[in-house]
């Protein structure tokens, strides 16, 4: 067995993609007292709250919305902040 999957085995994890990897950064970040304005902001001018409160991770158009958002809040694929982690 390869070490990535007795770590999932063992712990409970399992793969993801990338739109439920951004997803998640955005729900972590709604309420952060650093940068849950921006983020607020951008899901906002993206498409709306519900992109992250009631996403449909198999829409494709609102995949885009939320990389949209975390584009423009967080920098996804333009900072360093991103770098190594492998979903993209």
């Amino acid at each position: 067995m390869a070490v990535d999957e007795v770590a999932m085995a063992a712990g409970g994890f399992r793969r993801v993609g990338e739109a439920e990897v951004v997803l998640a950064f955005l729900r972590g970040e709604l309420d952060s007292a650093r940068f849950g304005a921006a983020v607020r902001r951008a899901v906002a001018e993206a498409g709306g709250l519900d992109l992250v409160r009631r996403p449909d991770l198999g829409c494709e158009e609102e995949n885009r919305a939320r990389e949209r958002a975390l584009a423009v809040s967080r920098g996804w694929r333009d900072s360093g902040l991103f770098d190594g982690w492998g979903c993209f």
